[in-house]
C-alpha cells in the first residue's frame, strides 16, 4: 500500500495516513515535528554558547531497569532540563522502566517542577489504586487477545509506579508537533522473532511506538497509533479497537523485570492473593454463590489455580471430578427451571440455555441438523462422560495434551457468559455478575500464565500483499514484549536504518554489567554494517570492574556515544555493589520510601552534573562538524522483506576478462531436496506451542466402496495420508497437523468419492482458542467432485447449501460434540472431541428398513 495523505486533518493540522502504510524514510508527521524542533535546538545551543549553522541530531536514551530505571530516568531528565541541556535534544527514547519515566514526562508536558515531590509523596504510604486496577484488568479480560501483559500492566506496573495512566499515546503529540519537546520513541520487540534475534540479530525484531505511529522501522511498515491493536487483513481495517491506554503500553514496554522463574512466582503470589480476596467477597454474597453458574466458575478457577502452581499436582484429578459434578448439577437445575418456566422466560434466554447447557453438537448451533432441544436433552444425559474419561486417563496424558485440553475447556465454559451477557435473567444480581467477571479474569490469566503468552495484539500486517516474509504476514497475532530481552537500551531505533543520531547520550540503569548494552549494540551494528564506535572486549571487562560515570566512544564515522552508568566510582565510591542491592530490579514499591526515592534521584542527577562540561564539549564538536554515516542506506538495511512496487529488483552484472585464463561453466543454483520454507521457519519464529493435530477415523458399515480421497488444506499439512480405499465394513485412519512454526491452526476438508454420492469431512482446529472455536462438519455431495475443493470448503463454512450439497456443521462448545446427517439410505454420524488431541470419529451406515 502506497502511503497517501488523507484529506482529513486533526486539530493539530497533521494528516492521518490511511490504515497500514509504508515509509522509506522518516514519516511525514515525525519529519514535520523534527523540523519544528530544529530551531528550538539551535536556540538552546546558542544559550549554551554553542554556535551551529544546522541543528545536530542529539538523542537521549534510557535503559531498562524497572522502578530503579523509572526514578533514575526522571532524575536525569530533571537535571538536564535544569542545566538547559534537554532543550538541545531532538529525540528521547526508552526501553522498559525508562518508558515509564518518559510517559510521565510527556503526560506532564515536560514540566519537571513538582514532579519530584509528587514522586516522593507516592511512596510515603503503602497504597496503590487496587480497586481501579482490578476494574481495568477485568475490562481487559473481556478482550479476545487478553494476555499476561494486561495483568502485568494493571497489577505490577501500576503498583510499582503507584499510578494509573488513562491517557493515550496519541494525546501527547501536541507539544511534540510544535517542537516544544523532543520526539519520543518507545521500544518493544517482536517476541515471536526472538530465536532469529539470538542467532542473527535481525533488525525486523525491533518494534517502535511514537505519538503518531507503531510499527517495524526496519520494514518501514506502520499503522497509526490510534489504530494499533485494531484488526487488519491485507492492509484493510476489519474491526477497529479503542486506542489502548498508557498503563497497558507501560506493561507491554516494561515486562521483563527479572528472570522467568522470579516473575512466575510473583504472578502466582498475586493470583493467590486475588483468589483469597474473591473468597472473602463470596462470603459476603453467600446467597449469590448458590447460583450454578458461579459454582461452575469457582470449580474452574480452583482447577486452573492448581494447574498453574504445579502441573503434576495429584489434586487436579479431584478438581476435575468436582467440575463434572457441578456441571451436571447445573444442567439438571437449568432443565428444571426451563420446564417450570420460572426464570427462563424470554426466547433469547431459552436459546441461550439450550446452546450453553445442552449444546453438545445436536442443538441450535449445528446448522443442517433437525435435532432440537428435546433431542439434545436425550444426548445431554451422557454429556459429561468425556470428563470422566479424561480423569481416568489423566496420568497417561502428555503435558502438552493436558494443557491443550484445559485451555479449550476453560475457553468453552467461559465464552457463553461473554457471548450471552444480555440473556441473563433480570434477577441476576450485580454482585453475581461482578464475581463472574473476576472468575473470568483470573481464569484467563491462568491460561496465559501456563502458556506464557505476552503482548498479544492483532497483527496489522496479517496477509498483507506487500510483505513477502511469511513469518511476518502469516500471523494473526503479534506478541510484543520488553525490548530489554534484545538490547536493554534502544540504540537500534536511533541508528540507521531508522534514524541517524549524531550524538547519543545513553543513560544505563541496568542491573549487572553496566557496559553490556554497549557490547550488545556493537555486535548488532557489526552484523548490519552500521557505523558505531569500535569497542574491545578486554576494555569493556576492565571498565565493568570499577565503572566510571561516563565513557565517551567515537569512531571515524557514525555517532559519538556518551555512555553513563548509574552506580559508579564517582558517585558511589567503593559501595557500588551495596547500591545495586539496595535498588534491585524486582524490589517491590512497597519497600520504597521517600528517602530511597530521593537518594536515587540524587545519584542520577549527579551523573549529569559532573559530566556537564563533557556533554557541552561533545555538543560543540558535532555542531561544528556533524558526523556522517557513509555507505548506509535504508534500502541496504531492509533487504527483500518488503515488496516495493515501483522499484526493479533486477541485478545487471558485467564482467570483463583481461587475462589469458578461460573461466567457464557458471554454477547453477544449489538445490536442497526435501527442504521447505517451513523447515527454515523453525529458526525464525518462536515454535508454536501446540500441535493442533486432527486425527480422523472413518468406519464404513455399508456395502458401498468409497475411494480416491481428495483434500484441501487452508492451513496445516498431512501427517498420515488418507488410504486410497474405504471398503465396505472397513475402517481407515488419517491425520492432519499444523505446520511446525506456523501461527495458523489445522483447517481443511477431506472427501471420499463414491459411485453416486461423496462423503466430505470439514475440520477447523484453530491456533488460538481465545478467538476461534473448533469447528467440524459433515457433507454429502451428489455432483461430481470436479470443482475446486476450496469453493466446496467455503460453501460449507458459509452455510451455502444446494441440491447437490447437503451439510451439517457445528462448533465445539465443549471439548466433545456429535453430529448426524441423513441422505436417502445413508446415515452419517460423527463424534468430535478435543480431549487428548482433536479427534473426528465418523461412522457411515445404511438406514434400517422401517
Amino acid at each position: 500500500m502506497n502511503p497517501e495523505e488523507s484529506s482529513k486533518s486533526q486539530p493539530s493540522n497533521t494528516h492521518i495516513r490511511p490504515e497500514v502504510y509504508f515509509a522509506t524514510g522518516l514519516q511525514e508527521e515525525e519529519k514535520a515535528a523534527v523540523n519544528k524542533r530544529s530551531p528550538k535546538v539551535l536556540e538552546a545551543l546558542q544559550k549554551l554558547n554553542i554556535q551551529a549553522e544546522q541543528a545536530p541530531v542529539i538523542a537521549v536514551l534510557g535503559s531498562g531497569g524497572g522502578l530503579r530505571a523509572h526514578i533514575a530516568c526522571l532524575g536525569v531528565l530533571s537535571e538536564m532540563k535544569e542545566l538547559g541541556l534537554l532543550d538541545a535534544v531532538t529525540y528521547l527514547a526508552g526501553v522498559s522502566g525508562s518508558t515509564w519515566a518518559l510517559s510521565s514526562f510527556y503526560i506532564n508536558n515536560g514540566n519537571m517542577e513538582g514532579m519530584e515531590e509528587e514522586l516522593k509523596h507516592r511512596y510515603e504510604h503503602n497504597r496503590w489504586p487496587f480497586g481501579e486496577s482490578l476494574k481495568k484488568a477485568i475490562q481487559s479480560a473481556r478482550r479476545e487477545n487478553y494476555s499476561m501483559t494486561d495483568f502485568w500492566a494493571y497489577f505490577v506496573v501500576s503498583r510499582q509506579t503507584r499510578e494509573l495512566q488513562d491517557s493515550n499515546l496519541s494525546s501527547i503529540k501536541k507539544q511534540v508537533e510544535e517542537g516544544l519537546l523532543p520526539y519520543p520513541i518507545f521500544a518493544a520487540i517482536d517476541g515471536d522473532l526472538q530465536p532469529d534475534w539470538k542467532k542473527r540479530k535481525t533488525q525486523e525484531s525491533w518494534f517502535e511506538f511514537t505519538p503518531h505511529h507503531a510499527g517495524y522501522p526496519a520494514l518501514g511498515a506502520f499503522v497509526p497509533i490510534t489504530q494499533f491493536g485494531s484488526r487488519f487483513e491485507n492492509g484493510t481495517l476489519l474491526s477497529p479497537e479503542p486506542e489502548r491506554d498508557l498503563t497497558y503500553l507501560r506493561g507491554l514496554w516494561g515486562s521483563a523485570l527479572a528472570d522467568i522463574e522470579d516473575i512466575k512466582k510473583y504472578i502466582w503470589d498475586m493470583l493467590r492473593d486475588l483468589r483469597e480476596k474473591l473468597k472473602q467477597k463470596e462470603v459476603k454474597a453467600a446467597t449469590c454463590m448458590e447460583s450454578p453458574e458461579v459454582q461452575v466458575d469457582e470449580a474452574l478457577l480452583d482447577l486452573m489455580m492448581a494447574y498453574v502452581k504445579d502441573q503434576n499436582d495429584p489434586s487436579i484429578k479431584d478438581k476435575l471430578r468436582a467440575l463434572q459434578q457441578v456441571l451436571s448439577a447445573e444442567r439438571e437445575e437449568t432443565i428444571a427451571l426451563q420446564h417450570s418456566h420460572c426464570q427462563v422466560t424470554t426466547s433469547d434466554e431459552v436459546e441461550w440455555a439450550k446452546q450453553w447447557l445442552l449444546g453438545d453438537g445436536m442443538g441450535p448451533s449445528c446448522s443442517g441438523s433437525s435435532a432440537g432441544f428435546l433431542v439434545a436433552d436425550e444426548f445431554g444425559k451422557q454429556r459429561y462422560i468425556w470428563l470422566a474419561e479424561i480423569v481416568q486417563n489423566w496420568d497417561e496424558i502428555s503435558p502438552k495434551e493436558k494443557e491443550q485440553f484445559l485451555e479449550y475447556l476453560l475457553y468453552c465454559l467461559m465464552r457463553p457468559r461473554e457471548l450471552h451477557e444480555g440473556a441473563k435473567s433480570n434477577s441476576m444480581s450485580r454482585i453475581e455478575g461482578s464475581i463472574q467477571d473476576v472468575f473470568t479474569f483470573l481464569s484467563k490469566t491462568g491460561i496465559c500464565c501456563w502458556r506464557w503468552e505476552w503482548g498479544t495484539v492483532y497483527n496489522f500486517l496479517y496477509k498483507h500483499g506487500n510483505i513477502t516474509d511469511e513469518a511476518i504476514q502469516s500471523r494473526e497475532f503479534l506478541h510484543l514484549v520488553d525490548a530489554g530481552l534484545a538490547i536493554n537500551t534502544p540504540y537500534p531505533l536511533v541508528l540507521p536504518p531508522a534514524r541517524e543520531a549524531h550524538l547519543i547520550l545513553s543513560f544505563d540503569f541496568s542491573a549487572g554489567d553496566p557496559l553490556e548494552t554497549v557490547r550488545a549494540t556493537a555486535d548488532y551494528c557489526r552484523c548490519h554494517a552500521i557505523p558505531f564506535p569500535e569497542v574491545r572486549e578486554d576494555q569493556l571487562k576492565e571498565w565493568a570492574k570499577a565503572p566510571e560515570s561516563c565513557y565517551i566512544l567515537r569512531g571515524e564515522t557514525g555517532p559519538v556515544v556518551m555512555h553513563f552508568t548509574l552506580f559508579n566510582i564517582n558517585n558511589c565510591g567503593d559501595d557500588i555493589e551495596t547500591w545495586r542491592k539496595k535498588y534491585d530490579t524486582m524490589k517491590l514499591s512497597d519497600s520504597y520510601t521517600p528517602d530511597l526515592v530521593e537518594d536515587l534521584l540524587r545519584v542520577s542527577k549527579e551523573n549529569v552534573q559532573m559530566n556537564k562540561d563533557n556533554i557541552l564539549n561533545e555538543m560543540r564538536k558535532i555542531a561544528v562538524k556533524p558526523v556522517t554515516f557513509p555507505g548506509v542506506t535504508k534500502e541496504d538495511c531492509w533487504g527483500d522483506t518488503v515488496q516495493h512496487a515501483q522499484r526493479s529488483r533486477t541485478v545487471e552484472i558485467k564482467m570483463s576478462n583481461n587475462t589469458d585464463i578461460t573461466f567457464s561453466e557458471p554454477l547453477k543454483p544449489v538445490t536442497f531436496p526435501g527442504v521447505t520454507k517451513e523447515d527454515c521457519w523453525g529458526d525464525t519464529v518462536q515454535h508454536a506451542q501446540s500441535s493442533q493435530t486432527v486425527e480422523i477415523k472413518m468406519s464404513n458399515n455399508t456395502d458401498i466402496t468409497f475411494s480416491e480421497p481428495l483434500y484441501y488444506l487452508q492451513s496445516g499439512h498431512v501427517l498420515v495420508d488418507p488410504p486410497p480405499l474405504l471398503s465396505p465394513e472397513s475402517t481407515i485412519n488419517c491425520s492432519f497437523v499444523k505446520k511446525s512454526s506456523s501461527f495458523q491452526g489445522t483447517v481443511g476438508i477431506l472427501v471420499y468419492q463414491g459411485p453416486s454420492v461423496h462423503l466430505a469431512l470439514l475440520f477447523s482446529v484453530p491456533f488460538n482458542y481465545a478467538l476461534h472455536r473448533i469447528e467440524f462438519a459433515l457433507a454429502i455431495i451428489t455432483e461430481p467432485v470436479s470443482r475446486d475443493l476450496e469453493s466446496v470448503f467455503d460453501d460449507i463454512i458459509q452455510g451455502k447449501g444446494s441440491p447437490e450439497l447437503k451439510a451439517a456443521k457445528c462448533d465445539l462448545q465443549i471439548p466433545h460434540g456429535t453430529l448426524k446427517l441423513e441422505h436417502d439410505s445413508l446415515i452419517i454420524r460423527a463424534t468430535m472431541s478435543n480431549i487428548h488431541v482433536a479427534k473426528l470419529d465418523v461412522v457411515v451406515e445404511t438406514k434400517k428398513a422401517p
